[in-house]
C-alpha cells in the first residue's frame, strides 16, 4: 500500500473551509466590536445598566479562534480521507495535540501537515494494524521482537456485552474492519461492521458477510474468522514489514 507524497492534491472542499473559518471569524469579530461599543455607550450613564450578558460578552476572540481552528482541522483530516489510514490511537493523538494550542488553519499549515501525515502514511496504517491486533488479543504483542503473524481466527476476551459489541471494544473492531476493506479496495463506512454484527447478534445468529464471521459467547469473547486469505496475507505482510523498519516508534 502506497500512497503518493511528492504531489499533495488539497480537496477542493479544503478551500472552501479556509474561506468559511475566515468570514465566520471576522463577523466574530465584528460582532464582539459592537458589543464593546455597545457597553461603552452604556457605561457612560451607569455600568449598571448594561446587560449581564453583554457585559461578559467580549468573546474571548483568541479562544474561539482556537475552538474554531480545531474543529476546522478535525473536518480537514476527514475531507482529505486520513481517517481512513489512521487507526483510534492516530486519531486520539491528533485530537490531543489540537487541545493546547492549534496552528492556525490557512492554506500553508493545511498544506505542510497534510505533507508531513502523507509522508508516513504507510507507517501510520501499518502501526494501526499491528494496534489493533495488539489491542483484540493477547496473543499478538506490540513490542515483540519478531513479528507476529495473523491466523485465520483470533479469540477477542470482552468483546460481547448484552449480545452486543461491547463499548470497550467498539474501535478496535472498526479498526479492523477499516484495515480489511482499504485492503480489499473497498468502501470504509466507519461503525457499519459493528452494526452488522449487533443486528445479527440480536437475532442470536453468527455475523457473516465477505470478509468476516464474528461469533459472539456469553462469556464474554468472540470468535472472528477471517475469511479471504488473500488479504490475511496482505496483512500480514504489512505487519511484517513494520516491524522490519518500524519508522514511527509505538507508543503503547
Amino acid at each position: 500500500m502506497t500512497y503518493r507524497t511528492k504531489e499533495l492534491a488539497i480537496p477542493a472542499s479544503i478551500n472552501d473551509m479556509i474561506e468559511a473559518r475566515d468570514k465566520a471569524l471576522n463577523h466574530i469579530i465584528s460582532a464582539s466590536e459592537s458589543l464593546s461599543k455597545a457597553t461603552e455607550v452604556l457605561e457612560r450613564i451607569d455600568r449598571h445598566l448594561t446587560p449581564c450578558e453583554v457585559g461578559r460578552s467580549d468573546l474571548r476572540i483568541k479562544e474561539i479562534t482556537q475552538d474554531l481552528d480545531r474543529r476546522f482541522w478535525k473536518q480537514s483530516f476527514k475531507a482529505a480521507g486520513f481517517n481512513k489510514i489512521m487507526d483510534a490511537e492516530a486519531l486520539s493523538d491528533i485530537t490531543a495535540s489540537l487541545k493546547k494550542n492549534p496552528p492556525e488553519f490557512n492554506l500553508n499549515n493545511i498544506r505542510s501537515t497534510f505533507l508531513s501525515v502523507a509522508s508516513d502514511a504507510d507507517t501510520i496504517f501499518k502501526r494501526g494494524i499491528v494496534n489493533v491486533f495488539s489491542a483484540l488479543s493477547s496473543e499478538y504483542k506490540a513490542n515483540s521482537s519478531e513479528p507476529f503473524k495473523i491466523g485465520n481466527k483470533i479469540i477477542c476476551s470482552y468483546m460481547v456485552s448484552s449480545a452486543r459489541i461491547s463499548q470497550y471494544r467498539l474501535d478496535q473492531l472498526n479498526d479492523l474492519d477499516r484495515v480489511f476493506r482499504i485492503a480489499a479496495g473497498q468502501e470504509y463506512e466507519p461503525f457499519k461492521l459493528a452494526n452488522g454484527v449487533n443486528a445479527a447478534w440480536a437475532k442470536g445468529e453468527d455475523y457473516e458477510c465477505e470478509l468476516f464471521k464474528i461469533r459472539g459467547f456469553k462469556k464474554g469473547s468472540a470468535h472472528i474468522w477471517f475469511k479471504r486469505q488473500d488479504l490475511l496475507d496482505k496483512v500480514n505482510k504489512m505487519i511484517s514489514e513494520y516491524f522490519d523498519g518500524n519508522a514511527i516508534p509505538n507508543a503503547k
